[in-house]
């Protein structure tokens, strides 16, 4: 006579709900999603390019159509807007080789003039000074002309009037 032995069935069944199991946490994947923040120097069709201050290389990260792209604010924004030289964090994960962008947040860009800091109108000025035994500029040959002209005339007006009491 045959015997149902039920702790083995129970033990047999629960072995193999355990193998089944251990063989679905295998096939799941674990995705982490990691964050860059830097500035946009390419935007495509299908690739950004973004270039931070605490890497030397450009990163280059895909995105698809289910790609979100928010403001500071998390409210969403159009993926026109996205263009070079804006600043950005990029919310992505790695698929094989490759970098796929999950979320863009753009961020404004921050234009700030140093507070105090008042730019003063730019003049130049010419100086020119000549030294002892240097050769005369312009002016001061045109002056030495004028004055050797203003002394011959005295000359000659008091040559006149010696000549003029001589008689």
């Amino acid at each position: 006579m045959n015997t149902i032995n039920l702790p083995k069935i129970l033990s047999a069944f629960a072995a193999a709900t355990l193998a089944c199991t251990a063989v679905a946490a295998a096939d799941e994947q674990v995705t982490t999603t990691t964050t860059s923040a830097g500035t946009v120097t390419e935007f495509s069709p299908d690739t950004i390019v973004i270039r931070s201050e605490t890497s030397p290389d450009p990163v280059r990260y895909s995105y698809s159509k289910t790609t979100t792209y928010v403001d500071d604010a998390g409210a969403p924004v159009s993926m026109e807007i996205v263009k070079s030289g804006l600043p950005v964090t990029v919310h992505y994960v790695h698929e094989g080789d490759r970098l796929i962008a999950d979320r863009v947040i753009v961020h404004r860009r921050v234009t700030t003039a140093a507070p105090g800091v008042v730019e003063e109108p730019r003049t130049s000025t010419t100086t020119t000074t000549t030294t002892p035994g240097g050769k005369p500029n312009h002016e001061e040959r045109k002056a030495e002309k004028e004055e050797r002209k203003a002394e011959k005339h005295e000359d000659k007006a008091q040559k006149d009037l010696d000549r003029a009491g001589d008689k």
